[in-house]
């Protein structure tokens, strides 16, 4: 369940996909309602219930281990509200899993993507907002209450922008999409340019060379290696995959990205060991990885 609507997998035991449809949800109060419908005539018409034996829920938000819906302020979920426990008594005796999208995104590298078997890894991903999910010693990492891995709102200003989750100066606030088509509509407009209204117009600018696109990429690439960096000298991680729309910007965006790292070990024996070994680059799995790896 995202941004934009509902996204709906029927998956086999080899994850072959045997249906997939897009419903739309009207607003957050009948999305149980909306999943119960779908299961019954669409799951049940293809197969037998006996034969369903999970539900994977993947959306945008924070989860702690009981399952509970702590913050997901671009769905309108209210509080703290349990949609596997209102799901469980319309669906009995059918499993009900649910996760945040970057830790199923995180899973699903590990299994199907570029980071296949790795042992200590962050999948980060940016979008309309910014996620992500970290493995360590090969097992993801939930921590003490099942919420970690919020890249997004880790504070890189204490004077920084206000965040929608209350905080000031986290990452999201820089690096999301709107962050970025923002961003580059200052540079343009201070150039006497016209402003983007989306990031293919931004990759776009920059693959020729545009100075307001190469001064907004170098911006948010530095900011993004500030968190990267973090993340490397806390849990000395060997891998880092970027996915998401943010991809779009292509490989000369994660090279400014490496360069930007390596600006920030320079006389650092202890960060350049660090950020040699470890890889950076983009998922090469689909938008919907995050159901596969819910799946």
């Amino acid at each position: 369940w995202g941004r934009k609507g509902l996204k709906y997998f029927l998956y086999d035991l080899k994850y072959n996909v045997v249906e997939h449809l897009t419903i739309p949800v009207v607003n957050s109060d009948n999305f149980t309602q909306t999943i119960y419908d779908t299961i019954i005539n669409k799951t049940f018409r293809k197969i037998n219930k006996r034969r369903l034996l999970a539900l994977c829920i993947s959306i945008p938000a924070l989860i702690d281990s009981s399952n509970q819906v702590i913050n997901s302020s671009v769905l309108g979920l209210r509080e703290n509200e349990n949609i596997v426990k209102e799901l469980a008594e319309l669906l009995t005796s059918i499993p009900i899993i649910i996760g945040n999208e970057s830790v199923f995104f995180t899973y699903a590298e590990n299994e199907f993507g570029g980071a296949k078997s790795a042992e200590n890894l962050i999948y980060i991903n940016i979008s309309e907002g910014v996620g992500a999910g970290i493995m360590l010693n090969g097992s993801i990492y939930k921590g003490s209450s099942g919420m970690a891995s919020e890249f997004g709102h880790m504070t890189i200003d204490i004077h920084g922008p206000e965040c929608a989750c209350g905080n000031r100066g986290c990452l999201e606030c820089y690096l999301s999409i709107p962050a970025i088509i923002n961003k580059y509509s200052q540079y343009a407009q201070s150039m006497g340019m016209l402003p983007a209204e989306s990031i293919d117009e931004i990759a776009i600018a920059f693959s020729n060379n545009d100075a307001a696109a190469v001064a907004t990429i170098h911006d948010v690439a530095d900011i993004l290696s500030y968190g990267i960096c973090n993340v490397l000298y806390l849990l000395d991680i060997d891998k880092v995959i970027i996915g998401g729309s943010i991809r779009k910007l292509g490989q000369p965006f994660l090279d400014e990205v490496r360069r930007c790292m390596q600006t920030r070990a320079v006389g650092n024996s202890f960060g350049n060991n660090l950020i040699k070994r470890c890889a950076i680059y983009f998922s090469t799995l689909d938008n919907n990885a995050s159901c596969l790896g819910a799946a």
